[in-house]
C-alpha cells in the first residue's frame, strides 16, 4: 500500500479526470487497481493529491515523447531504463522495459541492460548513453571527461542536453516511487520486469510498415491476441468532403490457435480499396468502379486519374470513417507520431524522416478468462466451418513457394535492379 493517502476519482481536479478515464475507464482506481500494464495505478491517485505537481509530472511524460526531442527513443529508452536499475525502482526500470519493444529493442538488448558492460549486443552510441548514464545516476552527475567526451562524440549539445533532463526525470520517479512505496515499489523484491496481461505498444518515428499484418501475425504465433493500426499519407477524403485528410489507415488483427501458430487474421485498409488498385488500372487503361474514389471537385468518379488527383473514400461510408479516425488517433495522437495531413509522399526517394506511428494491442487470452477463450474459439471456429464455402478470414493460408509473373513485368523489374 502507498505511504500517503490516495485521491477517490470523483475528488480529481479537473486535468487529471481526463487521465484517469484513459487509464481506468469508468472505474476509481482507490476501488478496483490495476492498469493495462499490470501495475496497480496508484502513483495517479497518490500524485492527483497535489494538482499542480500530478500536471508537472504529466507534463514531463508528455515532454520526453513529444516529436520536438531530437533524442533518438532507443538511447533515451536506454537511459530511462537503466535509470530505473541504478536508483533500484522496480517499477521505472518494469515499465521501460516495456517502452524499450516500441522503440525497437530486441530482447538479448533489453535483458542486458543490467549488466550493459559485459554484454556485446550494443552499439557505440548506446554504450556511450549508457555509461553517462551510469555516472549520472550512480555518482550524482560526477561524470568524467573521458565519459562525457564519449558521449559527445554521439550526440549534439542539444540531445545531451534533453537525454540528461530525462534520465535525471525518472531518477527523481524512481525514487519518489520508492520513497513512497507506489507501484511495483510497495513492497521490496529484485528489479525486474513485471508482465501484464494485456499490453498496449507504440512505435514511434517510422516509415511505412508495409504489411501491418505481419507484424500482428508475429504476436499471435507467441500465444498473443494482438490488435495494430498505422496511419500514412493523406489519402481519404471524409464523406462529403474534397480533400484528403486521412491515410489509408490499415487495421490488422491476429488470434492465437493456441499451438504456435494463427487461428485466424485480417489486415485491411479502412479505404474502400487500397491505392495500388487505383494506380493499376491507370497504368492499364481501365476504369475504376464507383465508389472507389472522387475526383477533385468531390464527385464520384470511374476514371482512375480523376481519382489519383482527387481522393478516396472510406470502406462502408461513415462505417470505415469511423475505423479510419480511429486508427488515426492510435496511430498519430497516442504514438506522438505525425497526422496523415503532414506525412510526405511514402515512395519519394528524398525528403525527411515520415515520422509515422504504429499502435498494437496486445493481449494474453489466459489472463482473462482462462481456458474458456480456447473453447471459445472453437466454438465459432466450428459454426462457421460447417458451413459449406465459409472460412474464418486467414485461416489455412497456404504461402506460395512461386509465383507466375508475366514476361515485360520481370523485364521492367530486372531494368529497375540494374541487372
Amino acid at each position: 500500500m502507498p505511504r500517503l493517502r490516495q485521491v477517490r476519482r470523483a475528488d480529481l481536479h479537473p486535468g487529471a479526470e481526463p487521465i484517469f478515464q484513459y487509464l481506468f475507464g469508468d472505474r476509481d482506481p482507490v476501488d478496483e487497481p490495476g492498469t493495462d500494464t499490470g501495475s496497480p495505478g496508484d502513483w495517479w491517485s497518490v500524485f492527483a493529491l497535489v494538482p499542480d505537481v500530478f500536471d508537472h509530472a504529466c507534463s514531463g511524460i508528455g515532454l520526453y515523447r513529444s516529436p520536438k526531442r531530437l533524442i533518438d527513443p532507443v538511447l533515451r529508452e536506454l537511459g530511462q531504463t537503466r535509470t530505473g536499475w541504478n536508483v533500484g525502482s522496480r517499477f521505472v526500470y518494469s515499465q521501460h522495459c516495456k517502452s524499450c519493444r516500441t522503440v525497437g529493442l530486441t530482447e538479448e538488448q533489453i535483458l542486458a541492460i543490467s549488466r550493459w558492460e559485459e554484454a556485446d549486443c550494443f552499439d557505440a552510441a548506446q554504450r556511450a548513453v549508457l555509461a553517462y548514464t551510469d555516472q549520472v545516476t550512480k555518482n550524482c552527475g560526477d561524470v568524467s571527461d573521458e565519459v562525457f567526451e564519449e558521449l559527445r562524440a554521439h550526440l549534439s549539445d542539444e540531445e545531451i542536453l534533453e537525454f540528461t533532463y530525462i534520465v535525471c526525470t525518472y531518477a527523481l520517479h524512481g525514487v519518489m516511487s520508492r520513497a513512497l512505496r507506489l507501484e511495483f515499489d510497495a513492497e521490496p523484491g529484485p528489479v525486474e520486469e513485471i508482465p501484464g496481461p494485456h499490453e498496449s505498444l507504440s512505435v514511434e518515428h517510422t516509415h511505412t510498415c508495409t504489411s501491418l499484418g505481419y507484424f500482428t501475425e508475429q504476436l499471435a504465433c507467441a500465444g498473443f491476441l494482438a490488435i495494430g493500426a498505422t496511419n500514412a499519407t493523406p489519402r481519404v477524403a471524409p464523406p462529403g468532403g474534397s480533400a484528403a485528410v486521412l491515410g489509408t489507415n490499415p487495421f490488422a488483427m491476429a488470434v492465437p490457435d493456441g499451438n504456435g501458430g494463427v487461428a485466424f487474421q485480417f489486415d485491411f485498409s479502412t479505404s474502400a480499396v487500397a491505392l495500388g488498385k487505383i494506380t493499376m488500372a491507370a497504368a492499364a487503361g481501365e476504369e475504376i468502379p464507383l465508389g472507389w474514389a472522387v475526383d477533385a471537385d468531390g464527385n464520384p468518379t470511374t476514371d482512375p486519374d480523376a481519382a489519383l488527383a482527387g481522393s478516396l473514400v472510406s470502406a462502408g461510408g461513415y462505417k470505415g470513417y469511423g475505423l479510419g479516425l480511429l486508427v488515426e488517433l492510435l496511430a498519430a495522437g497516442l504514438t506522438g507520431g505525425r497526422l496523415s495531413i503532414d506525412v510526405p509522399p511514402l515512395k519519394t526517394p528524398e525528403g525527411p524522416p515520415h515520422d509515422l506511428g504504429q499502435f498494437y494491442v496486445v493481449i494474453d487470452p489466459s489472463g482473462y478468462s482462462g481456458d474458456v477463450f480456447a473453447e471459445r474459439l472453437a466454438g465459432l471456429t466450428a459454426a462457421i466451418a460447417e458451413q459449406p464455402g465459409a472460412r474464418l478470414p486467414g485461416a489455412d493460408r497456404v504461402v506460395p513457394d512461386a509465383v507466375d509473373v508475366e514476361d515485360d513485368v520481370w523485364s521492367t523489374t530486372l531494368g529497375l535492379a540494374g541487372t
